[in-house]
């Protein structure tokens, strides 16, 4: 559901396009040529569906304005925006060494607490900066934390990041919050300031020493200081947490030099079921907690979503944020239907894109001659494609996916808007 994808060597914006490095929840990134420097370029795209839709265009430009504001070395600078073909985009600094999720997906087990405490570090420090100048992050997750060379971090994607002056008009829009690593008062529609990227930078120092998030099923033992940092920066209550990022990483840093890898059995479980014991009273309060694995096959099932019920194509697939489905919600009185992204082991449901109105229903499982199989919602009518059918395409043996579109006497051909990803087997294997 990307924008058109932009083709090895061509030309997008006077930049030489060279590889596409990925997609997020409102575009596509590609590597490209500077068009007038030696130096490559992420040139972020916006999505054609949502800019149609005005509040993501003022969320997207929005992202240019609030960076250009900050300069930190590490933090993800913006060198330049416009719009091609209609297309919005932005021109940023390229990282080389990837993401932050990419890593841990490396590292199930963790990472040194060393490297761990190095990279938390680097994050609050370009956090802190924008902090001083009245800008809170509000999505902090290892997917916007990348990993320059020799050791350099920084924090990118400031695409709903607010200012905490009580007069400055906010951006409106669907709520885009990452679950896993998203504060309580977000959730409630309440107040952000710093210790909110707080929050989220102590979830993520929890999953960079153990591999997994809180709550995930897997009870991990940390160090007894850490296990206690980890615990005060993800406190329920704001007033609780380190009131600043650096206050976090300091504490962090103390507590690593303290344990000196040492394990105390006894102290360690002590520290570890206060952790377990935070996260699993935030868990109990944030609304629409649903459990339940996949078919083993490709099916459509249906999850309670909002505000109607999402019909997910099963098996899901792998992203950085675990299983992830693209799902449709219907509301059959309007005769529409709207997509999200659902993740089952959170059940966050993040808004996608719609509604659009329904052209016709659709046959939820067909086999292609190729041997794949497509698993779809309704067809649509898009006015950027015409009419569209959107769902998961799997190979033939299942063992990997994509999030697919095909249209119908549109202006694209059959398009897959993300690259291959792994099928989830189970909710546990993701």
């Amino acid at each position: 559901m990307g924008a058109p994808s932009l083709l090895r060597g061509s030309v997008f914006a006077d930049h030489l396009i060279m590889e596409r490095l990925g997609s997020g929840g409102m575009g596509t990134v590609y590597l490209a040529q500077h068009p007038r420097l030696p130096r490559s370029v992420a040139l972020k795209v916006l999505d054609p569906e949502l800019g149609s839709d005005r509040r993501f265009r003022v969320r997207f430009e929005r992202e240019a304005e609030v960076v250009a504001q900050l300069d930190h070395p590490n933090i993800v600078g913006i060198h330049d925006r416009g719009i091609e073909s209609g297309l919005l985009w932005i021109s940023m600094h390229y990282v080389p060494g990837g993401d932050l999720a990419r890593l841990i997906r490396r590292h199930r087990r963790g990472l040194d607490p060393h490297r761990a405490v190095h990279i938390v570090t680097e994050v609050a420090k370009g956090l802190d900066h924008a902090h001083r100048r009245g800008i809170v992050h509000r999505d902090v997750k290892p997917a916007n934390i990348f990993l320059g060379t020799e050791g350099r971090v920084l924090i990118g994607d400031f695409g709903i990041a607010r200012t905490t002056d009580a007069e400055a008009t906010e951006t409106v829009g669907p709520p885009m919050l990452t679950r896993a690593y998203a504060a309580p008062e977000q959730w409630a529609g309440g107040a952000t300031d710093p210790r909110t990227d707080v929050y989220a930078l102590g979830v993520t120092l929890y999953e960079l020493l153990t591999g997994r998030l809180p709550g995930a099923g897997v009870q991990q033992s940390l160090p007894p200081r850490l296990a206690a940092v980890v615990a005060k920066a993800s406190a329920t209550d704001p007033a609780d947490r380190y009131q600043a990022c650096g206050d976090l990483a300091a504490a962090a840093t103390a507590a690593l030099s303290t344990n000196h890898r040492r394990h105390i059995a006894s102290a360690a479980l002590g520290t570890t079921v206060i952790v377990a014991a935070a996260f699993t009273v935030w868990d109990i309060l944030r609304p629409g907690h649903i459990d339940g694995d996949p078919w083993p096959a490709p099916a459509m099932v249906e999850i309670p979503g909002p505000p109607f019920e999402l019909q997910c194509p099963t098996p899901y697939l792998k992203s950085d944020r675990g299983p992830k489905g693209l799902c449709t919600a219907v509301d059959t009185a309007k005769n529409e239907a709207t997509f999200y992204f659902y993740y089952p082991r959170t059940s966050e449901r993040e808004y996608r894109e719609g509604p659009f109105s329904i052209e016709s229903p659709s046959e939820p499982v067909k086999k292609q001659k190729d041997g794949t199989t497509y698993i779809s919602g309704p067809t649509v009518t898009s006015s950027f494609v015409g009419a569209v059918n959107v769902g998961h395409r799997y190979d033939a043996d299942r063992e990997h996916g994509a999030f697919a579109r095909d249209t119908f006497g549109g202006l694209l051909p059959f398009l897959s808007a993300f690259e291959s990803l792994p099928v989830c087997r189970t909710i546990a294997d993701c």
